[in-house]
């Protein structure tokens, strides 16, 4: 009987504790592409290009096991864009404190991370210590940010506004990880 409940006990968790681990972020590793097509703006399934002006989106060489990265180039000028992830949804995990965390490469400027609740509006943007709104590597660089997340009945988009210096490097963009904390 001992054995039985302990067994129990075990199991249940094991189930929470992998709930709490879950990957939140659809594609984070950017191994899911569509079709190679030809144009500006192609990014890993799910994802999509908000405001561009002056920015290519392309499939680049990745730091992880799916060997791509989201590749932003610009096209000689200053500019800004925003790359908006698949909808994360939060009801499995629950309310609490979560870990953003992905990696950088190349030369530019991360402005902000934004958490939304809506597909198109860029409201309440998490935090960044100015030592990492610079992007400055030939390497990967990790960055990792914790938030709460105390509304969990809608899917919210995280949305990452990149800049890039002019006639700067591409910035590399991959494995795009939130999990609870």
């Amino acid at each position: 009987m001992r054995k039985k409940i302990l067994f129990t006990f075990v199991a249940i968790a094991m189930c929470i504790l992998s709930v709490n681990a879950q990957q939140l972020v659809k594609n984070g590793n950017c191994e899911k592409w569509p079709s190679e097509k030809e144009g500006e703006n192609n990014v890993p399934n799910g994802y999509r290009v908000a405001s561009v002006e002056g920015v290519c989106f392309s499939k680049g060489e990745g730091r992880g096991e799916s060997g791509y990265s989201i590749k932003i180039s610009n096209r000689g000028k200053s500019s800004s864009n925003r790359l908006v992830t698949p909808a994360i949804d939060f009801d499995k995990t629950g309310k609490g404190t979560y870990q953003l965390s992905f990696y950088t490469k190349g030369t530019g400027k991360l402005t902000w991370i934004n958490l939304s609740k809506s597909r198109s509006s860029t409201g309440g943007a998490l935090l960044i210590p100015d030592s990492q709104k610079k992007l400055q590597s030939a390497d990967w660089q990790k960055h990792e940010f914790d938030f709460a997340v105390s509304d969990t009945s809608v899917d919210y988009y995280l949305f990452f506004l990149i800049k890039e210096t002019d006639g700067g490097d591409p910035i590399f963009l991959d494995d795009i990880s939130l999990k609870k904390k």
